[in-house]
């Protein structure tokens, strides 16, 4: 059996290949943010829970609607407690547990993914709007397409974020202080001098 095969779901249904496809893609952005960062990815998660919240506070904000601010504090309380994240499994695992109690295993992944779906939808209209009502002056297609950018943003982050705290990964090694040309020149200056003094050699 390949890690793969260990890793990924085994359901043939179209659901589970899509909810793989999405696991595996954020398993590479988070493998190059560590990579290229030197920081762990739960560094990159908390980046994505204070965006989503960042942008259901200006949702909110925007359309006048106080009750929203709970999503706010959803992403909140995630950004500043790793315990209320996601816990670290494959879609293998995640299926197993979800079955164990019971639960609806397509029908979950089918709301995740329209989850998203719907996030990029509001996010793609939204700035269609707002690039309508800026040429047209339209306020309430530009009010409209402002509240579809911060709510689909909002929502898309918090997705992303959940989904790569489930991802198994070691925390990246320390990455590697690059030092410069001149730098290097000073650091060789500095390193004590000896004096040739004939027969006895160098002192």
């Amino acid at each position: 059996m390949s890690i793969d095969d260990q890793l990924y779901s085994d359901d043939k249904h179209i659901v589970s290949k899509l909810d793989n496809l999405i696991y595996f893609n954020f398993k590479k952005l988070a493998e190059k943010y560590q990579n290229k960062t030197g920081r762990s990815k739960k560094d990159l998660e908390t980046a994505l829970y204070s965006v989503s919240a960042a942008s259901y506070t200006a949702w909110s904000v925007h359309n006048k609607f106080p009750i929203g601010l709970i999503l706010t504090y959803h992403g909140v309380l995630k950004a500043k407690n790793k315990q209320e994240r996601p816990k670290e499994m494959s879609p293998k695992e995640a299926d197993i547990k979800l079955e164990a109690k019971g639960g609806y295993l397509r029908l979950y992944k089918s709301i995740t993914l329209f989850g998203f779906g719907f996030s990029l939808y509001e996010i793609v209209s939204g700035l269609a709007y707002t690039v309508s009502g800026g040429i047209s002056g339209d306020q309430e297609t530009l009010k409209a397409g402002i509240s579809g950018i911060t709510f689909g943003v909002g929502l898309f982050c918090l997705m992303s974020a959940d989904y790569i705290s489930q991802i198994k990964m070691p925390d990246p090694p320390p990455k590697k202080v690059k030092v410069s040309v001149m730098e290097r020149i000073r650091n060789s200056l500095r390193q004590p001098q000896f004096e040739y003094s004939g027969m006895d050699g160098y002192k």
